[in-house]
């Protein structure tokens, strides 16, 4: 599956909102991990420990 990555939690939750979609959770080598799956794609936001992860840290 693809993935898409993005710059902050609040756009993933305006993606989830307008599409009525959920945002699930999981850890994954020490990042939380936030992301909701859509048509195919899974789009994601991650933070490790207090520290949000960029895209280029994917």
């Amino acid at each position: 599956m693809p993935k898409q990555t993005l710059s902050s939690i609040n756009d993933l939750s305006k993606l989830a909102n307008d599409y009525f979609l959920r945002i699930f959770h999981t850890r994954i080598s020490e990042k939380d991990v936030f992301f909701i799956v859509d048509s195919g794609t899974v789009y994601q936001f991650a933070i490790d420990g207090e520290n949000e992860v960029s895209a280029q840290d994917s």
